[in-house]
């Protein structure tokens, strides 16, 4: 029997109503955007579903998420899912190590 030696980067779930505002939030976070192999962006609640539970989160500004329908369906979901241990805000050792930029392999 083989044994899976390929370790599986961790995701980080940027949550925002709009891509921009994905990309505000990375940066607010201090996020490298050279990680974006390890970044998914979710704008919509049905993007919360399937994600393998304790998945980690960064979000911001979720007060201005209310001013459409679309967001708060979106705040909504994301409060509900919190709940059920579905998705957690990321660590700040989470942020650090996603903080530095990627380093290419240019064999």
């Amino acid at each position: 029997m083989l044994a899976r030696t390929r370790t599986r980067n961790k995701i980080l779930l940027v949550i925002a109503p709009t891509l921009f505002q994905c990309r505000k939030t990375l940066d607010a976070f201090g996020v490298h955007i050279s990680r974006v192999g390890e970044i998914r962006s979710v704008t919509k609640a049905l993007q919360l579903r399937g994600w393998t539970p304790g998945t980690p989160f960064i979000a911001a500004d979720r007060e201005q998420w209310f001013a459409t329908a679309a967001g708060r369906e979106l705040s909504l979901a994301l409060d509900a899912l919190m709940l059920d241990g579905r998705v957690r805000v990321a660590s700040q050792t989470e942020l650090d190590e996603l903080s530095k930029p990627e380093l290419l392999d240019v064999r």
